[in-house]
């Protein structure tokens, strides 16, 4: 019983410095939010019931992704929310540490938005979000010796925007194993012991939660990775040297995520092959992973991709 208290106690902690965090990390989009709600002819989303909260991507910030925030309730979804996570909150993942702070964040953002309604919330999860969010969802196995979230009965539909689910994880500079405390009793592969994707994969393969739509959104650029940078090419001007230097980053991440293969399709980060689930609805767009200030191609989050998955969210 006391262990239950201080999880309850830890949980209403949580929950009010998210609170607090939302009241100022969303202030510029609050305001937004004010002159849309007025502006009803603006409007798309039609379902008051609908509540979107958006979840960033591996080493992103809520920050990053306001303009996202804003477009969706500019087409009328005014309860729209970010999960506050910063940017520095993946560092320790990076290490071996465990996704419980931004686990905790996920779970006291959808709740507070939810309020003691189900099947109210849509998730937007961007890249590693994404995968993070089928975790959340989860009521099968602990996670860091505390009680599995089980955030899916809160959720109507989730939507994964570039998000590698089936990676393979084997970057190029090595991986450190996740050392996660307080599941030496649980029942697990090693491969999940050592990797929050792959206990995801292993505990809720697939479109796994009933009840929740799935949406697995996939991005394609027009150029295909590159296991070296083809110097040949450049030299007989075949392609210039930007080009050439794009499709060997592409190939680099595109052969992390399949683990052999870097000539594949994908946006840029993500292979189409590895952000697809099964299970869910699978679409492709054309589009790079992030958006960047010195670029002009789109990302997930510019107005006409977002036309073409936004559908999925009633």
């Amino acid at each position: 019983e006391s262990g239950h208290a201080s999880m309850c106690v830890a949980r209403a902690r949580a929950g009010s410095s998210v609170r607090a965090n939302l009241a100022h990390g969303t202030r510029r989009v609050s305001r937004a939010r004010t002159r849309v709600i007025r502006a009803r002819d603006a409007r798309q989303g039609d379902d008051e019931d609908v509540r979107i909260v958006i979840v960033p991507g591996f080493l992103s910030g809520a920050g990053d992704y306001e303009d996202l925030a804003r477009a969706l309730i500019e087409r009328g979804y005014a309860s729209t929310t970010v999960v506050p996570f910063r940017a520095s909150d993946w560092w320790p993942t990076l290490a071996g540490g465990a996704f419980d702070s931004l686990l905790n964040k996920l779970d006291a953002t959808a709740r507070w938005t939810a309020g003691e309604r189900e099947r109210v919330v849509v998730l937007v999860a961007h890249s590693a979000g994404g995968w993070l969010s089928r975790l959340w969802m989860g009521s099968k196995v602990s996670y860091c010796g505390r009680a599995p979230y089980g955030g899916a009965k809160y959720v109507r539909a989730l939507i994964t925007l570039g998000s590698p689910h089936s990676s393979a994880e084997a970057y190029p500079f090595g991986r450190v194993l996740e050392t996660r405390p307080g599941e030496d009793e649980c029942a697990m592969s090693d491969a999940a012991r050592g990797s929050s994707l792959a206990l995801t994969n292993e505990a809720y393969p697939g479109a796994y939660e009933a009840g929740v739509k799935y949406v697995a959104v996939a991005g394609t650029l027009d150029f295909a990775g590159a296991e070296t940078f083809d110097v040949g090419g450049v030299l007989r001007a075949n392609k210039t040297v930007a080009q050439a230097w794009r499709e060997y980053v592409a190939g680099i991440s595109y052969k992390a995520n399949t683990g052999n293969d870097a000539k594949v399709i994908g946006d840029g980060v993500c292979p189409v092959d590895v952000a697809a689930l099964e299970g869910a609805v699978n679409i492709r767009v054309t589009c790079h992973h992030v958006s960047s200030p010195n670029s002009t191609c789109d990302w997930y989050g510019s107005p006409s991709i977002i036309d073409e998955w936004i559908t999925h969210i009633s």
